[in-house]
């Protein structure tokens, strides 16, 4: 019996020490200052040149390489990114669609 409650109070003085150390369990805000009323950016904001560009995964092979992007036109859900055009091959438009957080495209076209 006596060993059980060293054991307990053992315990209790592990988690006591790691809360003083400044430890906290996983996952806990440890200094508490998040600000959660912060709003979260429209998914408009998160549609910039050179992120889009990144995402365009096998849409890219059918673009004349290399590209960026020049413009964005965003509206809701739904972003087209437009290529440069570099005076050789036709500019193109991809079109892509925000769904569970994140741009994917759907579609590549002549612009």
């Amino acid at each position: 019996m006596s060993r059980s409650v060293a054991v307990a109070a053992g315990c209790v003085l592990v988690v006591v020490a790691a809360t003083v150390a400044g430890c906290a369990p996983a996952g806990a805000d440890i200094d508490g200052r998040r600000d959660y009323s912060a709003p979260l950016p429209s998914p408009c904001e998160l549609a910039d040149t050179e992120s889009l560009a990144f995402l365009t995964g096998e849409f890219a092979q059918q673009m004349a390489q290399p590209f960026t992007f020049d413009h964005v036109d965003c509206d809701g859900l739904v972003a087209t990114a437009y290529t440069v055009p570099d005076g050789v091959t036709p500019p193109a438009a991809v079109r892509f669609e925000y769904s569970t957080g994140m741009w994917r495209p759907i579609a590549v076209a002549p612009a």
